[in-house]
């Protein structure tokens, strides 16, 4: 049909995946964008030239041999491969001239399982120079599966006496510190990555001493084993014993619910904390009072912290300043904190201290202002419509392809907050794809993510009330930083995909109607008089009908792909081999005298009588029917 051919490239040009089309001797007659950007070419470049002259790397490598199984076969088949730093694997069919091969990337998968195999190389490597004690043991009996030096030495046994025994075995197992709690805190389940304890051990000469362990399943090898990294804290506990006495001695400060609360030794360590620094740091207390206090610093707030002297403090004196922690899952709090000496024999022995969240202030007055600013300038520039949200959901940004996407202008929705946004895409107010970043769980019930990365995600969705109608978005959202890394809002690029949307699922009801209509025909040539096939002019068989096959022996499917010299001797080679177009365009349709080779060998003599297919004015092929005596 006439622009047939120019509607399929549309489409395909359309596919984001890599596609390239093939005659049998490998001449591209095909690619689209995604594949030339893969291969680092235009597509000019590529079309027109034969493979291996575009890439003569690829000569021999498991793509090119596929490509040559595909052709001989005319089976379907699959390859993996690289091209410049891209890994892909490779769908590839066979075509009436050649094939066709769509590349899917699968560069993700390569970076995990090279990053499992160094992970793993490297452990084994470092394992026994590692200052801690490490042992690893089975997750389900806690049996000892290797240790290291460090280890050894710490409990005083010799490796292989340590390999019988089990965790259980390593605690002082004297009340509370018994051998039952030990285990049931081993087994657990991890509800984070990594736990932490504190604990009485014992080692083999019967001493007692506090250990800390920090324990993480992985897999080693084909086993999923517990690593236990394990430090001897005794001297530090005898140290906190003493400062828990001055701690008694403040304990009504913290029960205060809404401000941190803390007291540290006058290095900085911990020694006790409330429950709101639970809150605001992300970390367990159990986790707090092991740190000190320049371990949630941020590198600017570091010089501060790094110039007090706290034992100069005199009595009733307090300082205030403001500091810049790094929570537990890498966000930035603002604190305001007051702090005042805790003295003991006449000397300052301790610091107590309260801290007031005031994150919120501190972006409205910084990051909301100057960088919301900055960047609004700059996305006005973008072609993709984009927005941004600050923490409270309010609209920051929005851009002027994102007024020409809703037809809603900028200064009628910066500023709004509640949801506003979506009004322009459903009618109502709902989160959109932005509230992804910031609360997943209330949103993810919305959107099909069909990719994440690098903290990014991609999705597809449709919009029934943009500009009053249905579209089709393509949208990505990924988190806002400032310059200093601290998160203060979510960012929301969209493109209008709803006429390659509907070109896609033009695609798919025309695949449809070809599936059915071609069943169609096949049933109705099935029912049709006589034994008929037919062929393409190389004289490979398209399709043969129930009577044809069986009359030779075959089942329905089988003929189909295969060359009807197999099926046919023609002593004038009037049909076979390269002669059958000018048989067609000489002699037209006729009879000819020939031996119908048999499934199980046997010749059988037959009258076939052929025709030829016509197709805008060319022989494309011809249709054989055997004739009845």
């Amino acid at each position: 049909m006439p622009g047939e051919n120019t509607e399929y490239q549309i489409l395909l040009d359309s596919i984001e995946n890599p596609v390239v089309a093939m005659q049998d001797d490998l001449t591209v007659i095909y690619c689209n964008p995604a594949y030339a950007k893969q291969a680092g070419r235009q597509v000019d470049e590529i079309q027109g030239r034969h493979l291996l002259e575009i890439f003569p790397e690829y000569t021999g490598n498991a793509s090119h041999l596929a490509y040559l199984e595909v052709l001989e076969t005319g089976q379907s088949t699959t390859a993996e491969g690289k091209m410049g730093n891209q890994y892909f694997s490779e769908r590839i069919f066979r075509t009436p001239v050649g094939i066709l091969s769509l590349a899917d990337n699968v560069n993700n998968l390569k970076r995990w399982e090279a990053a499992v195999e160094s992970l793993t190389t490297d452990q084994r490597a470092v394992f026994d120079e590692i200052n801690d004690a490490v042992i690893i043991h089975d997750v389900n009996d806690n049996r000892l599966c290797d240790v290291n030096k460090a280890a050894c030495d710490m409990f005083g046994y010799e490796k292989d006496q340590m390999l019988q025994l089990y965790m259980g075995d390593l605690t002082a197992d004297e009340p509370p510190y018994n051998q039952e709690d030990f285990l049931r805190w081993l087994k657990k389940p991890p509800e984070l990555k990594i736990k932490r304890m504190e604990w009485k051990a014992r080692d083999k000469s019967g001493r007692t001493f506090w250990i800390e362990l920090t324990s993480k399943r992985m897999k080693i090898g084909d086993e999923i084993r517990v690593v236990a990294v394990i430090q001897d804290i005794t001297r530090r506990k005898y140290t906190e014993k003493e400062l828990r006495e001055l701690y008694e001695r403040y304990e009504g400060l913290f029960e205060n619910p809404s401000d941190m609360v803390f007291i540290h030794d006058l290095a900085g360590n911990f020694v006790s904390l409330n429950q709101a620094a639970e809150r605001i740091t992300g970390y367990w207390i159990e986790e707090l009072v092991k740190m000190n206090i320049q371990q949630l610093a941020s590198d600017d707030s570091l010089k501060l912290l790094r110039g007090f002297q706290y034992q100069r403090l005199t009595p009733n004196q307090s300082s205030n300043y403001e500091l810049e922690v790094v929570t537990k899952y890498d966000t930035r709090v603002f604190l305001d904190v007051n702090i005042s000496p805790i003295f003991k024999g006449g000397k300052a022995a301790a610091v107590l201290g309260i801290a007031r969240d005031i994150t919120q202030r501190k972006l409205k007055e910084v990051a909301c202002i100057e960088t919301a600013e900055n960047l609004a300038n700059f996305v006005d520039y973008l072609p993709d419509a984009t927005m941004a949200i600050d923490m409270d959901g309010k609209v920051v940004v929005w851009n002027k392809a994102m007024e020409e996407l809703t037809e809603i202008k900028a200064e009628d929705m910066l500023g709004k907050g509640d949801y506003e946004y979506g009004l322009a895409f459903y009618n109502k107010r709902r989160p959109i794809m932005v509230d992804l970043v910031l609360r997943p769980e209330e949103v993810k019930q919305y959107y099909s993510i069909i990719e994440v990365e690098r903290y990014t995600m991609i999705s597809e969705f449709d919009t029934p009330n943009l500009r009053g109608g249905g579209h089709y978005l393509w949208g990505q959202a990924m988190p806002w930083y400032d310059k200093k890394g601290n998160l203060i809002g979510a960012i929301e690029s969209l493109r209008d995909i709803t006429e390659r949307y509907k070109s896609r699922q033009a695609l798919q009801e025309a695949e449809e109607k070809v599936r059915r209509d071609r069943k169609c025909l096949f049933t109705l040539i099935d029912n049709l008089e006589g034994a008929i096939l037919t062929c393409s002019l190389r004289g490979r068989i398209r399709m043969a009908n129930i009577k044809f096959s069986h009359l030779l022996g075959y089942g329905v499917e089988e003929l189909a792909g295969r060359y009807i010299a197999e099926i046919i001797e023609d002593s004038n080679d009037m049909i076979i081999g390269g002669n059958l177009l000018d048989t067609l365009q000489l002699e037209g349709p006729k009879i000819y005298d020939v031996n119908l080779i048999l499934k199980d060998g046997t010749r059988q003599a037959a009258k076939i009588k052929i025709r030829p297919v016509w197709d805008e004015g060319k022989i494309t092929g011809c249709i054989m029917k055997v004739v009845e005596e």
